[in-house]
């Protein structure tokens, strides 16, 4: 017991001089723990803390949300929304920002939230994800004539369920609510995560180019998607995302083309409701050819503008220190 209170002591001391000096002074390894240790407790209040005052708020019990599709009351869906809400703060949102506030003195720098480096990039981000989605549906249309087994089946069946009864909506402030929530949250959020922050983790090992924190961050992305069936879309339009990302020197770019990526697919599933060709897409994935075709060829197109008028991320991008900061400290030193 007299070993207990001074250890305890010592943790406590420990854990808050951690915020007594900016976090990029610490090794990289030990910042990705303290990361984790914030997605933790942030995670924990909004998920676990927050759900049943939603689900008190809204009278609706644990049991409809897990149960919900396309014929749950609106207020199941609304509840739902709300704890879709909740996870994609909790979870992306604020451990990225705050993570970025207590690790750099610059936090829109350290996250990569600058201005293009020319201004066709806010044009090419969008025109990019459109012209790939005709490919990445075509792709999970494939991929899901593979027979996995019944538990691969029961997860997308469950996945296209909850996903169904989110979009159940018909009123127009609905609509606008889903793309909030599931378009242009997780564009900024995901984003945020995703290439802000964990990709940046990846280029600070010992990665000789851009390509290893491109392929970690699109795994995880890919990984984090309750989607078996879109597994390699996702993990496709993840690497498309860094690169878009990587290609601009700009964070923004990435976040508007997940947000238009997203919103496109939220848009189709409203339109499948009254149109029997959208309709055929959203439950089979089946995508004319003609689209496909059209697509890649637009993609190709799109891909070479944003290659001739690239300004990639610099060398020493992922770096906690600028190098006149390491000069100054250097000549502080001498």
């Amino acid at each position: 017991m007299g070993g207990i209170l001074p250890a305890t002591i010592f943790a406590l001391e420990t854990f808050f001089r951690m915020f007594n000096r900016y976090w990029r002074t610490y090794p990289w390894f030990f910042q990705l723990i303290q990361f984790i240790i914030l997605i933790a407790v942030l995670a924990s209040f909004f998920v676990l803390a927050m759900t049943p005052l939603v689900l008190k708020w809204f009278q609706v019990s644990p049991e409809s949300i897990q149960a919900i599709n396309e014929h749950s009351p609106m207020k199941v869906i609304d509840s739902a929304m709300a704890i879709q809400f909740l996870s994609a703060v909790g979870i992306f949102l604020l451990p990225a920002l705050l993570f970025a506030y207590f690790t750099h003195p610059n936090p829109k720098e350290y996250l990569g939230l600058r201005k293009p480096g020319k201004p066709i990039h806010w044009l090419l981000a969008p025109l990019l994800v459109w012209s790939a989605t005709p490919l990445f549906l075509q792709i999970a249309e494939w991929v899901s004539l593979i027979d996995f087994g019944s538990a691969v089946k029961q997860a997308q069946d469950e996945n296209d369920r909850i996903m169904k009864g989110l979009l159940s909506g018909t009123s127009f402030l609905q609509i606008s609510i889903s793309l909030l929530v599931l378009a242009i949250l997780p564009g900024v959020s995901e984003e945020l995560f995703f290439r802000g922050l964990l990709m940046r983790f990846a280029a600070r090992g010992k990665a000789k180019s851009i390509w290893f924190p491109l392929v970690v961050s699109a795994i995880l992305f890919a990984a984090m998607h309750s989607n078996p069936v879109g597994l390699l879309s996702i993990f496709l339009a993840g690497l498309l995302l860094g690169g878009i990302y990587y290609l601009t020197g700009s964070l923004w770019c990435g976040m508007l083309a997940h947000a238009c990526y997203n919103g496109f697919q939220i848009v189709l599933s409203y339109g499948a409701k009254n149109n029997h060709t959208l309709q055929s897409l959203q439950e089979n994935n089946h995508v004319p050819i003609i689209w496909v075709l059209i697509g890649s060829l637009l993609f190709v197109l799109s891909f070479y503008m944003l290659w001739k008028n690239r300004t990639p991320l610099p060398e020493n991008w992922s770096a906690d220190f600028s190098k006149e900061e390491l000069e100054q400290a250097a000549n502080h030193q001498s």
